[in-house]
Formats: C-alpha cells, structure tokens, sequence
C-alpha cells in the first residue's frame, strides 16, 4: 500500500457499538493489539492474536472505553478520564 514515514507510523482504531476501541491496527490493516472490556469499563489490554495480556498498551494508545481520552496512573488503579476519577483497585 503506502510508502513513507505516514505509512510506517499510521495507528488506526476498530472500535464497537460503544466507541470503544477493540483493536489497533497499522496502515495496512494489520492488527497490532486488541482491547476487551468487562462491564464496567475496565481494560484488558492483549496483543494482537489474544495470546498475550499487557500492562499497558505498547502504541501509547489513550483511547479506551467508550473512546475516551485516559490518563493512567498507578498501574491501571485509577483511570482519570473527562475530570472524573474512577479507582478500579480491588477491595484490600
């Protein structure tokens, strides 16, 4: 397809009936990792064949659920998004 520093740089999000993005892809359409939700919103960030589960996304993705813009602090614990803080920590 293309050539070029915008062909080897390019990140494209799939994203569900919600918004959310649910894979990253590169300019050719491969996939470079996938997101899934629970029902809450929460994040389970995996590569892109579903064998391998990460910490953080390895493409510097913001975007998760709903398409919202996120700012990780904590290892994932509280998720600041739209001036409102959620902590996802489970219970001690």
């Amino acid at each position: 397809m293309g050539t070029g520093i915008f062909a080897s740089t390019a990140r494209f999000y799939i994203h569900d009936h919600l918004y959310s993005p649910v894979a990253l892809t590169d300019y050719s359409g491969n996939v470079l990792e996938r997101c899934e939700y629970d029902a809450y919103g929460n994040p389970t960030i995996w590569n892109a064949d579903f064998t391998t589960e990460r910490d953080s996304s390895n493409y510097g993705n913001p975007y998760l659920f709903t398409g919202r813009r996120v700012d990780i602090l904590d290892f994932y614990n509280v998720i600041s998004t739209n001036s409102k803080e959620n902590d996802y920590a489970e219970a001690a």
